[in-house]
């Protein structure tokens, strides 16, 4: 099954870091990252991860509530 991500639509300009959000999500099944907390706290401070994220090394880091927002939108597109 393929997760349609660019279908998802973002209220609040962040269209272009949909992926990004998504590989987070990814990197932080595979990295072992027990929380979101703990994930965008890794984002903000190593830049290696934020940049194979995907993320604007410059940019900022989506809240942690636009990160659960994102995971309920792709979690609905895989059920």
């Amino acid at each position: 099954m393929m997760l349609k991500v660019s279908l998802i639509i973002s209220p609040k300009g962040y269209r272009n870091q949909i992926e990004a959000i998504f590989h987070a999500f990814l990197a932080q099944q595979i990295e072992q990252i027990p929380s979101r907390v703990k994930l965008i706290k890794r984002l903000k401070t190593d830049l290696k991860f934020r940049y194979i994220c995907g993320f604007n090394i410059f940019g900022s880091i989506p809240s942690e509530a636009t990160f659960s927002r994102y995971f309920l939108k792709f979690m609905k597109q895989i059920l």
